[in-house]
């Protein structure tokens, strides 16, 4: 870290300095995870605003403009932070605050792997794993409760890591701050918070016995009162969505088969490797102050599993699976030269100084004939390395391990081209069986035109009543740059909330995924003005499920009458 011959250690030496324990917490490295921050801010600032606004950001804003301490899908903090997002920057201001959540997520894992004693190259990995795995990257495309989850979960690991390290009370009273201010952000929060009081119960009892874990629940407790309260005043809307959510995942038995897509593929395949070192880390020995995060990884999915949550719910779980794997990972940053001398010395090539994975440091070797093998090649790199490595250490560039550069690289791009709008519309179409959401984000200006268009041909106090939030979202918000200002409804989560004004819908504009069998529910006269379209051989949601644009005439009663039964959660 500063050229001191103490950091600067082969790959086997400092794989024997994990494998002997090294768990005490090292100055962060501030620097090189700061570059990897940058680094990866700028790749998702090139294609932040690409293709546009999605149908999520449009609530967000919409629920922010209608302040309260709880929505029926959702507490109030990225409602209030898009709001004022939007204000300031419009969508780039909405996307800033995705990008500086996972900015933040690099950052507090590359902390953690110092906590968990990982030198400048763990540290340096660890913060690249999060920034290079496609449930973090994809994530991060848009602003929403997901990032805000996961900068928050990041955040409690580091406090209570510190906090059980150290045992004082500003941690702990940093982690109960975190934690409800978290709550306000996404309620999931709170399951880590079963999960972590179960490993501090199993493994770390004795802190029990101090304030300081009592203080951070109760402050947490305080700061998640509001939102709390609310839900318990209006009926536990909250508890409403979730059973629809996990009936339309398929209940606990489809979440348990689908778990495995987590650790698998969300994680990104070139990094499992890492994830599985630092678990296996966990459960060995060197690992054993830090073993608390076992029962909670396990209590965590357990819950998120037995309620039919959706997959990447307990993605956040990665973070310190991330930082430990890297803690615990052969590799170090070491001179060029010192190495090139010791290598030289034992007659071997320099390139691909590392053995494939994560393992111990080996010298690529030549089989021919006079040549030593790799069975003699490895004996003489243990016998000459350290030496060779200990030597001129100033001003020397240091380098890292070439497969663990080789993973992250490879996870990166696979992370950029599935969860990034870097590909063309067509390309991002082919790709919504793996992931939808980039075309959910492609499209809402021409959708407002062409419902713009059709509001054109009616009087002027015809209101719109839209299918779902997105679609009325993006009435209200790009309706008027589209020369669109009228009053837009839906019975859609909180939208229900804000029900139009007292009267009888003589005639309404219906615009979104409406079957002509349920507006006939409300309207005697139903007809089709046009169906939502986009460019031939592209597809979002609105054209897949054939959105289209309606024409309602005679009511079958009052707006107060009919607007129970037009609220729906989902």
């Amino acid at each position: 870290m500063d050229g001191s011959t103490e950091e600067i250690q082969s790959p086997v030496m400092a794989g024997a300095a994990a494998a002997a324990g090294g768990t005490g917490e090292r100055r962060v490295a501030w620097r090189p995870i700061a570059l990897v921050a940058a680094a990866a801010g700028a790749v998702h600032l090139t294609v932040a605003t690409r293709y546009g606004w999605h149908h999520d950001e449009f609530y967000y804003v919409i629920c922010g403009r209608h302040p309260a301490f709880g929505y029926v899908d959702q507490p109030p903090a990225a409602p209030l932070l898009a709001r004022f997002a939007d204000a300031a920057g419009g969508l780039f201001g909405v996307r800033l605050l995705a990008i500086l959540a996972q900015l933040g997520c690099i950052v507090l894992t590359g902390v953690l792997a110092a906590q968990f004693g990982g030198r400048r190259a763990a540290q340096t990995l660890a913060a690249a794993a999060v920034a290079a795995s496609p449930v973090f990257v994809a994530s991060s495309m848009l602003f929403g409760t997901t990032v805000l989850d996961q900068v928050a979960w990041a955040g409690l690991f580091v406090l209570v890591t510190g906090a059980l390290r150290e045992n004082r009370l500003l941690w702990w009273t940093g982690a109960g701050a975190v934690a409800g201010l978290g709550f306000e952000g996404k309620n999931t929060i709170a399951v880590l918070a079963l999960g972590i009081a179960v490993g501090v119960v199993m493994y770390r009892r004795d802190v029990l016995r101090t304030p300081g874990p009592w203080v951070a629940l109760a402050l947490a407790a305080l700061l998640a009162a509001p939102n709390v309260v609310w839900d318990a005043l209006h009926g536990w809307p909250n508890l409403r969505m979730d059973h629809v959510l996990s009936q339309q995942q398929g209940g606990p038995l489809a979440s348990l088969a689908k778990s495995p897509e987590l650790p698998l593929l969300l994680a990104g395949p070139p990094l499992i490797a890492l994830w599985w070192t630092g678990l296996r880390w966990l459960r060995s020995p060197e690992g054993r102050t830090h073993r608390w995060l076992l029962p909670a990884t396990a209590v965590v999915t357990a819950v998120f599993i037995a309620g039919g949550g959706k997959t990447y719910y307990p993605a956040p779980l990665l973070i310190p699976l991330f930082a430990a794997g890297a803690a615990a990972a052969p590799i170090e940053w070491y001179p060029r030269r010192a190495l090139h001398s010791a290598v030289d010395e034992a007659g071997q090539s320099t390139r691909g100084w590392v053995s494939p994975g994560l393992g111990r440091g080996v010298p690529e070797t030549d089989t021919a004939p006079g040549r030593p093998g790799p069975a003699a090649a490895r004996r003489r790199w243990r016998q000459r390395i350290a030496p060779g490595a200990s030597q001129g250490a100033s001003g020397l560039r240091a380098i890292a391990s070439a497969s663990s550069v080789r993973a992250v690289a490879i996870s990166a791009l696979f992370a950029a081209i599935i969860g990034l709008p870097f590909l063309p519309p067509a390309a991002a179409t082919a790709l919504r069986p793996v992931n939808p959401e980039l075309m959910q984000t492609y499209g809402w200006p021409q959708f407002t035109r062409e419902v713009a268009a059709a509001a054109a041909t009616q009087p002027a106090g015809v209101p719109i009543f839209a299918s779902d939030f997105g679609e009325a979202g993006a009435l209200t918000i790009l309706g008027p740059a589209a020369g669109l200002r009228r009053p837009v409804y839906s019975g859609h989560d909180s939208y229900v909330y804000w029900p139009p004004p007292a009267g009888t819908p003589d005639t309404v504009l219906c615009v979104g995924k409406f079957q002509p069998a349920y507006l006939e529910r409300f309207w005697a006269q139903v007809t089709e003005i046009a169906p939502i379209t986009l460019p031939s051989g592209l597809k979002n949601a609105e054209t897949e499920q054939h959105a289209a644009i309606y024409l309602c005439r005679q009511p079958r009663g009052t707006w107060e009458q009919m607007w129970p039964a037009m609220w729906h959660v989902d």
